[in-house]
């Protein structure tokens, strides 16, 4: 019997689960002819959401979609594109469905930085009664694309999407709209770039998604089996499938359900540890990383001898107030509320308290980087006071010191515990 669970490409088809609100949004705003961004963590699926977009065009918009244009774009494959490359690419697809577009479009060749030519362009879209509904994925790497991140792109894109109907864009990001206007408002001259397309968050997916998804995995995963997945996985898809498969995999592990809960949880964060696990915290920005940590530390703390000791309210009077930050890690479905915490929140996903786990334990070993260098790599100096600074690292330094193994016994306490959580104890 083959594993019905996959990860690592985008899911379609009966794959795709889920996303009614998202899609509810996006149908919204592409049927007034506006534009949106889908920002998410890496993992959530927003490549999945653009093709589904798509693919499921007249079940998500209905029949008016008849008369639009689905293109996709990568922004990963945009590496060395300039101005007149990225709109020979993007409008390429409305001459072929439209022969009376070809001139405006032939236009466009000769012409691609005349934003008159291109407005031109947009009009006789209108007029034939087409729209182009443009989905840029993983928008933010073209932040790193001199030919493409300045000023006028920019601009000229924001003025075409804003101005006419026959134009709607969505892009896609790991950063929020917040997030791309502060990366590109050295260019702005009035209002922030971003300001035309409605955001759509990608949130975790709701319990019955979880469910439904777990429910493929039949006999083979009992109940305590999928309180451990959701445990160590959230609500995040991308998680969630690859927790899902390395247990399903492990059924026949003759440790028994604990050791096979355990084993898996070891592969699962070794697939995903130097991968996606790094993207999503790099995608964060430093004051969420450093919310994230002091959610890590109790949470860390919790589970390990000697840990109850840690003094984490004397720590937060240290810190910056990071309630904002501990607001979007709950949107993107990395924390959960919890009135019991110091912090205010637990950790949803407990595979990223493994991360955080392993990077201290690293930086911890005599062999390794010191600890006052991670905190420079995480580019936290220059956001704290040389006080605050010295209080978080005795802190990560303490909490690191009970990790005698590692990460292992993390792992071990939640393959412990699922069953105890699924007893509410």
């Amino acid at each position: 019997m083959s594993n019905p669970f996959v990860f690592g490409d985008p899911v379609r088809g009966a794959e795709f689960l889920d996303r009614e609100r998202e899609l509810r949004r996006l149908r919204d705003r592409v049927r007034r002819g506006a534009s949106a961004i889908v920002s998410a963590a890496p993992g959530m699926g927003k490549t999945s959401l653009l093709l589904h977009m798509e693919a499921a065009r007249h079940q998500v918009f209905g029949p008016e979609a008849r008369g639009w244009v689905f293109h996709y774009l990568d922004a990963y494959t945009m590496s060395g594109w300039d101005t007149p490359r990225f709109w020979q690419e993007a409008l390429e697809p409305m001459a072929q469905v439209e022969p009376g577009l070809e001139p405006a479009y032939a236009a466009v060749l000769r012409a691609p930085d005349d934003i008159s030519v291109l407005e031109a362009f947009f009009e006789a879209v209108q007029q034939a009664g087409r729209r182009l509904v443009l989905a840029v994925d993983e928008f933010e790497a073209l932040l790193h694309e001199p030919g493409l991140h300045a000023a006028r792109f920019y601009g000229v894109l924001r003025s075409l999407a804003s101005r006419f109907p026959s134009f709607s864009l969505v892009l896609s990001s790991r950063y929020s709209a917040a997030a791309l206007n502060e990366r590109t408002r050295d260019f702005a001259q009035g209002s922030p770039y971003f300001n035309f397309a409605q955001e759509v968050i990608l949130r975790p997916w709701p319990q019955r998604a979880v469910d439904a998804l777990l429910a493929r995995g039949g006999d083979r995963l009992d109940p305590v089996d999928r309180a451990f997945i959701q445990r160590i996985a959230g609500r995040h898809p991308y998680l969630l499938q690859a927790a899902a498969y390395y247990l399903w995999d492990m059924y026949e592990d003759e440790t028994g359900p604990l050791g096979r809960r355990e084993r898996a949880g070891r592969e699962f964060f070794a697939e995903v540890a130097e991968s996606l696990l790094l993207d999503i915290w790099r995608s964060w920005s430093p004051y969420m990383q450093m919310a994230f940590t002091l959610v890590g530390l109790e949470a860390m703390a919790a589970q390990l001898p000697n840990g109850r000791a840690f003094d984490l309210r004397a720590l937060m009077r240290d810190l910056p107030h990071l309630t904002p930050e501990l607001r979007r890690l709950e949107q993107w479905g990395f924390v959960v509320p919890d009135a019991s915490r110091a912090v205010g929140y637990a950790p949803q996903a407990e595979v990223m308290v493994w991360y955080l786990a392993e990077t201290l334990t690293r930086a911890l070993r005599p062999e390794g980087v010191d600890l006052t260098s991670w905190l420079a790599a995480q580019e936290w100096q220059g956001l704290l006071k040389r006080g605050e600074m010295q209080a978080l690292q005795r802190a990560l330094a303490w909490v690191g010191g009970l990790l005698q193994e590692g990460v292992a016994s993390l792992i071990r306490a939640a393959a412990e515990g699922a069953a105890n959580q699924l007893r509410g104890g």
